[in-house]
């Protein structure tokens, strides 16, 4: 899915924004990006305008579905992700006895 603004004022929107929840980290890029045109669409068009307001809708919209992704993550131990991070540690090493 693709967001995107455009009204009679503005002919096509500078950038637009895929919003794929695939992992944490692309959805924190997307954030980020989504966040920097909402900004961009502020400053052009004032706060107040329609075109501001759906960027930002799609900022919450972003942020919405970080929040899911969060929840549907179980809920880990900090050795769990200790071992993730860190596979050749000794202590991450399983052995079939």
């Amino acid at each position: 899915m693709t967001y995107s603004i455009s009204s009679a004022r503005t002919q096509s929107a500078p950038f637009s924004i895929p919003v794929i929840p695939q992992s944490p980290k692309s959805l924190e890029r997307q954030l980020e990006e989504a966040r920097e045109y909402a900004r961009f669409v502020s400053d052009k068009y004032g706060v107040m305008s329609a075109e501001a307001a759906t960027a930002w809708d799609i900022v919450e919209e972003i942020l919405a579905a970080r929040s899911d992704l969060r929840q549907q993550e179980p809920n880990r131990a900090a050795f769990e992700d200790y071992c993730r991070e860190f596979p050749e540690a000794f202590e991450a090493r399983m052995y079939d006895v």
